[in-house]
């Protein structure tokens, strides 16, 4: 007997900036900006959906559904689950297809994707500091050997330099922050030390770190209560030696950061292969946002 097949389903294009899918699915449509239903929440009395940050703007400016008019409160705004289910299921291509990227897979998979798809598009890490090129992650190594701004700032810049290092032998694209004077840090009074922000994922982050024998690192979100999936990591001078922690446990109740209590350990702050110049050189990656 001929074996009958369905129709093959169809393949979504994932963006980045902002979040979105392409053609916009079926049933996913925010009712205030018309794009995709980023975070998706649905009003209680009519079941409309929205983007979560839409419906909240708007119901701030009027209590009312913005499609139906019907009155509608911030506590009526609503999870939908069945759309984030229905989202999260659907099957994506990156939509750095046209620059190569070959990946595929469920959309729930495409925010880790991003974080080391090859060809996408990234800032030099140095940006801050007015390096102005943008060009490729499987480029970024490269550009970290030839970047004019970050060799003339590192001249003069122990910090930076250690900065400098790690990123020259690192494929992939993290926030990297060399802290100076940490025996200074080993003083339980000291407040904490907070790093320059960092954007991953659209929104603004930073990491602390709060003093001690042992030194904890936190990750902490900046004007935003998004949580994420990342990895800490404390840089060693043999690279095999490196410190690396995978977090993924980030509670809901824990709104100001999460991160590790004793992620520098007192062993660690007297290693020379960890203390360099007096300081130590940690990073992040961030894969993901947490759901919720």
């Amino acid at each position: 007997m001929e074996s009958v097949s369905g129709p093959e389903p169809t393949l979504f294009t994932a963006l980045t900036a902002p979040p979105s899918l392409f053609p916009i699915p079926e049933g996913l449509q925010c009712g205030v900006c018309l794009g995709l239903a980023v975070n998706p929440v649905e009003a209680h009395n009519c079941r409309h959906l929205f983007c979560r940050d839409c419906l909240t703007a708007s119901v701030k400016r009027k209590k009312e559904c913005p499609v139906c008019c019907k009155p509608l409160t911030a506590t009526q705004i609503l999870e939908s689950a069945a759309a984030r289910r229905k989202m999260e299921a659907l099957h994506v291509r990156c939509g750095y297809y046209v620059d190569g990227c070959t990946w595929t897979g469920k959309y729930r998979d495409f925010a880790r994707h991003q974080q080391h798809c090859e060809v996408a598009e990234v800032t030099c890490p140095f940006s801050a500091r007015g390096c102005t090129v943008v060009t490729t992650r499987n480029a970024l190594s490269d550009h970290m050997h030839e970047c004019s701004v970050t060799a003339r700032c590192a001249e003069e810049c122990a910090t930076l330099t250690r900065e400098l290092q790690v990123l020259r032998r690192e494929s992939e694209h993290r926030f990297v922050w060399a802290i100076d004077n940490v025996e200074a840090l080993r003083d339980a009074s000291r407040g904490m030390l907070c790093s320059r922000a960092f954007m991953a994922h659209s929104v603004e982050w930073c990491l602390k770190v709060h003093p001690g024998t042992s030194l904890g690192v936190f990750l902490v979100p900046v004007s935003h209560s998004n949580r994420a999936l990342f990895t800490l990591t404390l840089f060693n001078a043999n690279e095999e030696r490196n410190r690396i922690c995978d977090i993924d446990d980030w509670p809901v109740s824990s709104t100001e950061g999460w991160g590790v209590s004793a992620f520098i350990r007192a062993e660690y702050l007297r290693s020379s292969s960890f203390v360099v110049d007096g300081g130590v050189t940690v990073g992040a990656v961030i894969h993901g946002l947490m759901d919720g």
